[in-house]
Parts: structure tokens; sequence; C-alpha cells
């Protein structure tokens, strides 16, 4: 995934890090560097099967993750991340169909509604 301020990777066959590349090092040192997952991250602090950073997890755990974090969300804590809303959603889908449109229009600058 790439952003204005980086870019990050994750990989399903190592599911204990990440890969993360940003501003925040020196551009002549700057490069993917291995980020272990663990205790420290908000999402999987408490949920992985040993408490310790690089354990390993599957897929399941992130589909119960985000649960828990769409729950909590909804219960009025403020542990986590809040969870992108409706509105972002449809903030999204705008974006993607101004994206639709300038294509159509052959590259041309369009407004996002």
């Amino acid at each position: 995934m790439f952003a204005e301020g980086g870019a990050a990777a994750f990989d399903l066959t190592r599911p204990g890090e990440f890969t993360l590349a940003d501003s925040a090092v020196s551009p002549s040192v700057n490069g993917y560097r291995q980020v272990l997952v663990g205790p420290g991250h908000p999402y999987v602090a408490g949920g992985l099967p040993m408490n310790f950073p690089s354990v390993g997890h599957g897929q399941h755990e992130f589909f119960v993750w985000q649960a828990r974090a769409f729950l909590e969300q909804i219960a009025g804590l403020s542990r986590l991340p809040h969870c992108p809303s409706l509105a972002d959603g449809l903030r999204n889908l705008r974006v993607l169909e101004a994206v639709v449109a300038s294509a159509d229009a052959g590259g041309k600058s369009v407004t996002v509604q």
C-alpha cells in the first residue's frame, strides 16, 4: 500500500510482521524495514496466542480483531482507534466515482461530489 508519507506491505505467509517505509527516516538510509507485530499494537494487544512480538496468527484473527474494534466503538470505549464511519465509506465511493469519470473524460479534472 502506498500513501503520501510512505508505504507499507503485508504478506500472509509472514503474519507476525509487516514492512514499512516512511518519511520519518532520512532519505539516504530509508527503505522498507521489518516491524514485528506484538502486544504494543493496539488491535492485537491481548489477542495473540502468546503475548510477545512476532507471534504468527491466521486470517481468522483479523476478523476477530475487526469485530472487537467495531463492538468497542459501539459500546463507547476508546481503547482502539475509531473504525471508519459510513460517511467515510461514502466519501471513498465518491472519490472512486470521480476517478472513473476522469478516466472516461480522458484524464480531465473532475469535481468530487
